[in-house]
């Protein structure tokens, strides 16, 4: 993932660490520290730098006297941040699936015949436990 994130900015040098980037950004982030945790795709370190906040108002692409593409390093990891929660919500669902087949079949038939909405009702819990 390194690699995606490199074509969009040619070296990871680049960057001067003027910081004159944080002062014009109209959220308050510190898009010097979201830059090198999007270079070093440490998408959930950028997640809780509030990336998601970052409005790609362009300010710190203007100001950069290194020329960076700073806004579109950010929209990049957002974008992966967000396939990241996609594939962790679809993990949960699958396991919350393999579990509730689980219960089915370590369930005595007897149980399952005497109180099937029970069994029915205890299987769609556990699937929507997310």
């Amino acid at each position: 993932m390194k690699t995606v994130v490199k074509t969009v900015c040619d070296s990871e040098s680049a960057c001067i660490r003027c910081n004159w980037c944080a002062p014009v950004c109209p959220v308050a982030l510190s898009p010097l520290r979201l830059f090198a945790l999007a270079q070093d795709a440490k998408w959930r370190a950028a997640e809780k730098e509030n990336i998601a906040s970052c409005l790609h108002c362009r300010r710190c692409d203007d100001i950069c006297p290194a020329a960076l593409p700073l806004s579109a390093v950010f929209a990049r990891a957002k974008s992966e941040i967000k396939k990241e929660e996609r594939a962790r919500a679809e993990a949960q669902r699958l396991k919350a699936r393999y579990d509730a087949h689980l219960l089915r079949l370590h369930t005595p038939p007897s149980l399952a015949k005497t109180n099937p909405a029970a069994l029915a009702a205890a299987a769609q819990k556990s699937l929507h436990n997310l």
